[in-house]
């Protein structure tokens, strides 16, 4: 019956710990997007970053979540990432000290009840999500972890009469490093754990070198969770959990075979008397030091897993980005669809034989920065089509993974207009891959009236594209971007006009070749097709909120 007691005590901790992570989610995703993108520009302010976050959010699971989402798609470095995580292992250790402060020394029902009764009658009688929803989730998450702390010391204090002490004592550190780890890795919570392990402490069931013991393996343990999480998506997942896993085994080994034989003495030297302060303080104590030593060596350390892990030309996959965090999916998902932008430019450029002089200073750059195939030989063209017609489709499935999440407004119109952008980039392709033929032909043609038909419908490409990558990179919302794209839209329709009167002037004598006209006009009827739909595309894209 005790250990019912106990398992019971643990769910209704790891419900609450569910429920505070879904409502700081719900709270903070959008300020979490622009703090990692402006923090974390160095090593210190990464991990400091994770510390800190960590702290905030009470899980270090959903810091990895939204620190994962990110990298994957290319929005931080990676070497950022991995400052990230090694902060939050650090920042982890924060639940320990306030379980610690409050949960041991203070009537828990009596803090609790009234949390319970509020976050419970929010969730009732407020309907649709909002911060009033989100702040009522966390305040009954908050009463459940309460609770089910509560629960679980009362477990525990009933087992030294139950079972003969000398029973859970004698066994070596090593055993109790594997029972933590083995925990944590099945419960996939080291916060649970700690508690765990805080509650047997404070019943006196298990000495405080065996609970650090146990410490050390559940921080060992808590790797399994971005280990699992790692086994599909991209290299990025895989160099991350890789990154994390090797951070703290090397911490942990160390802390076990140095730090933990000198445990108490350790303690009694800086004066902590309480074990259960001592247990967080030596949690604290090696992932401070972990992190003091690998801060300094970041940048070798991220090259070296780089190196292990060979990813030249591979794109970041929107496969590996989780929705729950919809904040972060929707900025992975802006990330692959600038990139499918300069795929399609790439194209058009390559399909209309655009000398990369002909475009604006920086243009090229972009596009190499953007398109891996920019560079490409000219006959993977359609290749290269069916490579943007296929992230097409798993856009499209993503958003569909989106919609299931809880959505606010601007999240919606966001993928709204995304999803409209993506159609009309890949529809404008489309359109030219159509007429590629015709193209070809006529920039092989070396008949006068041909040639200088197709130089013109060059130089207008050349221009059009050069304005179309400044476009695609301009602020959304921006008045002056507007107004450049009505420009274009009015561009556009004038030179089909004028292509169509050089075409009726070059063969107004009897001698002209009519199916050479017929085709000309075909050409340039889809060539405006195609601008317009690259110009819908883009009023999309500017809608996007940032």
């Amino acid at each position: 019956m005790i250990f019912i007691d106990l398992l019971i005590g643990l769910g209704i901790f790891l419900y609450g710990m569910h429920l505070l992570e879904a409502a700081a989610r719900d709270l903070s995703a959008s300020r979490i997007k622009t703090w990692l993108l402006t923090s974390t520009r160095t090593p210190l302010g990464s991990a400091f970053t994770g510390i800190l976050l960590t702290a905030l959010l009470q899980s270090s699971s959903l810091v990895g979540l939204i620190v994962l989402a990110f990298a994957s798609a290319n929005i931080i470095p990676f070497k950022n990432a991995v400052g990230i995580f090694l902060g939050a292992n650090l920042g982890t250790t924060f639940t320990g000290w306030l379980v610690t402060f409050i949960g041991f020394k203070l009537d828990l029902t009596s803090f609790a009840l009234p949390m319970l009764a509020i976050g419970g009658i929010s969730q009732v009688l407020i309907s649709k999500p909002s911060k009033q929803k989100a702040l009522g989730a966390l305040l009954l998450g908050l009463a459940l972890l309460l609770f089910g702390l509560d629960h679980m010391k009362a477990s525990v204090s009933g087992i030294p009469d139950a079972l003969s002490m000398e029973s859970l004592t004698g066994y070596s550190p090593f055993i109790y490093l594997m029972i933590g780890a083995a925990m944590t890795a099945l419960i996939q919570s080291s916060s649970a754990m700690m508690m765990i392990t805080l509650s047997a402490l404070n019943a006196q069931l298990i000495s405080l070198p065996d609970a650090a013991a146990l410490v050390i393996g559940a921080d060992l343990g808590t790797t399994s969770t971005v280990l699992l999480g790692s086994m599909t998506g991209n290299i990025v997942k895989r160099k991350l959990a890789f990154a994390h896993l090797f951070f703290n085994v090397v911490v942990d080994i160390t802390a076990f075979f140095i730090l933990l034989p000198f445990v108490e003495n350790l303690l009694n030297l800086m004066g902590v008397n309480d074990p259960l302060y001592g247990l967080v303080a030596f949690h604290s104590i090696f992932n401070l030091i972990g992190l003091m030593v690998f801060i300094p060596l970041l940048k070798p350390f991220t090259a070296w897993i780089n190196r292990l892990f060979r990813s030249e030309g591979e794109q970041p996959s929107l496969t590996s980005i989780p929705t729950n965090v919809p904040d972060v999916a929707i900025s992975a998902l802006t990330t692959t669809i600038t990139r499918m932008w300069f795929q399609a430019i790439s194209l058009n450029i390559d399909r209309f034989s655009i000398s990369r002089d002909a475009l604006a200073n920086d243009a090229l750059e972009k596009i190499n920065a953007h398109d891996a195939t920019a560079d490409t030989d000219s006959e993977s063209f359609l290749q290269r089509y069916h490579a943007l017609k296929s992230e097409e489709q798993e856009v499209i499935q993503f958003v569909l993974d989106l919609q299931q999440e809880s959505l606010t407004p601007p999240q919606t119109e966001a993928i709204t207009h995304a999803i409209e952008a993506v159609r009309a980039i890949v529809y404008g392709s489309k359109t030219l891959k159509d007429i590629s033929d015709n193209i070809a032909n006529m920039s092989n043609a070396s008949a006068g009236r041909v040639e200088r038909y197709f130089q013109q419908q060059q130089a207008y490409q050349a221009a059009f594209n050069s304005q179309l990558i400044r476009l695609v990179e301009s602020t959304a919302g921006d008045n002056f971007t507007e107004e450049e794209i009505s420009e274009l839209w009015q561009k556009n329709d004038l030179h089909q006009r004028e292509m169509d009167k050089l075409i009726y002037q070059n063969t107004s004598d009897r001698n002209g070749d009519s199916l050479m006209t017929s085709s000309q006009l075909n050409v340039n009827h889809e060539i405006h097709h195609a601008t317009k739909s690259f110009l819908n595309g883009l009023q999309h894209w500017h809608k996007i909120p940032v």
